[in-house]
């Protein structure tokens, strides 16, 4: 298994984890972008191989964003809080040839 994943909700996310990572490895992808993680803050993700950016909703259940990132160059984005609105987004800028 590719990941190390504690209380995640079941073991089916956790074997659909797996495959993307299998997929993601074929193809050479270098970001993962994923929504509707439902982790919460203090729940540890760690793939080996890549960094992982994520925000968890506030509030309520569900929801979460996460960026699988690996071998490339990345900054971080401060992510806009919407407190009336249950849209949740996660940025990141690409380093590219010295530019963003």
């Amino acid at each position: 298994m590719h990941c190390n994943i504690n209380r995640i909700s079941t073991y089916a996310s956790r074997i659909k984890l797996d495959a993307i990572l299998d997929i993601a490895e074929s193809l050479e992808v270098q970001i993962i972008a994923l929504q509707e993680t439902k982790l919460k803050e203090g729940v540890k993700l760690k793939i080996r191989g890549y960094n992982i950016i994520r925000s968890e909703r506030q509030e309520g259940g569900g929801g979460g964003l996460a960026f699988l990132v690996r071998d490339i160059n990345y900054r971080t984005n401060d992510n806009p809080q919407f407190t009336d609105s249950e849209l949740e987004i996660q940025r990141l800028n690409v380093i590219w040839k010295e530019k963003s």
